[in-house]
């Protein structure tokens, strides 16, 4: 049988818990928050670079290729080379860029996120 003593040292251990949790979850959604932000911000610099007169490729059409690299507007249903086995190199949205993979392996469809892929070459 617990006493009355241990049911409220039980009790002050799970309030504390529970306030070391809520501490926590507010410590970790503070940090994602920061972290977004840097996010959105690296995003936001990379789209200015990429189109400075702040136009974008409407979807589904490529431009001319600019040092081996074409826009990709992401909505051909599939990879734009004949081959999904061709290796190609990839641009996202967010500014990073790929190793040369096959382009089956690849998600070429734009979903309006940082891993939007926005460019890419066929690696030689």
């Amino acid at each position: 049988m617990i006493t009355r003593q241990q049911r409220e040292t039980i009790g002050r251990l799970i309030a504390s818990q529970a306030t070391a949790m809520a501490t926590l979850q507010q410590a970790d959604l503070a940090s994602e928050f920061k972290a977004n932000a840097a996010f959105d911000y690296v995003r936001a610099s990379y789209t200015l670079e990429a189109y400075p007169n702040g136009l974008v490729e409407p979807k589904g059409k490529t431009a001319a290729a600019v040092d081996g690299w074409i826009t990709w507007g992401g909505d051909s249903g599939g990879w734009p080379t004949r081959d999904g086995e061709t290796l190609v190199e990839v641009k996202w949205h967010d500014g990073r860029m790929s190793k040369p993979f096959c382009a089956k392996v690849f998600d070429w469809r734009h979903l309006g996120v940082n891993g939007d892929i926005v460019a890419y070459r066929i690696v030689k």
